[in-house]
């Protein structure tokens, strides 16, 4: 658990509504968490314009439970204050716990809490942080699961042409039995007109 720097600043939230977060520490002073965010959206946001200010400082000024998951709040306070002459102490900080929420995120429920918007931009803000410090094979890590979950969630193909995957790409639907007679006897589970199939171009 990273350290509490802020026991002794006010916040400006209640010890319940702390509590409604899942927060385990209490937050930066308010001002604190302000200046963070318009110093992110001034510099860092030109580089990688993933989060839209409006909606996420809506969020951010909106009710306990409007506001967007912790891990995408401090992996931006993280590269904000990254390089900056007033906050640049704190980085390493809002880093740890913006891991820290993410991956207790990644363990709720079956998985499904997650995979988000949300737990997107915070892995593609933390993989930027991550390669500015040099730290090449976390970054890799942490950008390869910001890819899955988009992909996951189907973000790729939102531009793209309808019915552009190529039928070929969809495997065609397999039965229980099959599935329990492959495993069994060694024969290919599905049966297509592919090459790569033993049984491809039988009648």
């Amino acid at each position: 658990m990273p350290p509490d720097l802020f026991d002794d600043q006010t916040n400006g939230m209640l010890g319940g509504e702390l509590m409604d977060l899942g927060l385990s520490e209490s937050l930066p002073p308010f001002e604190m968490m302000e200046d963070l965010n318009n110093i992110y959206f001034n510099t860092q946001h030109f580089y990688i314009p993933i989060v839209h200010p409006g909606r996420y400082l809506k969020a951010f000024y909106g009710g306990p439970l409007m506001k967007p998951p912790m891990c995408l709040q401090y992996s931006i306070w993280a590269l904000a204050s990254y390089l900056n002459d007033k906050y640049a102490s704190f980085s390493d900080i809002f880093y740890q716990r913006a891991r820290q929420y993410v991956e207790a995120d990644e363990l709720k429920g079956v998985g499904e809490y997650f995979i988000t918007l949300f737990h997107a931009q915070a892995y593609i803000i933390l993989s930027t942080f991550e390669a500015k410090l040099m730290l090449f094979t976390r970054a890799s890590m942490t950008s390869a699961k910001a890819v899955r979950l988009v992909q996951m969630m189907g973000l790729d193909r939102v531009d793209g042409e309808k019915g552009s995957i190529p039928l070929a790409w969809l495997l065609p639907r397999r039965g229980l039995s099959s599935r329990s007679a492959g495993g069994h006897s060694g024969a290919p589970i599905a049966s297509t007109p592919m090459p790569a199939s033993p049984l491809g171009g039988r009648a």
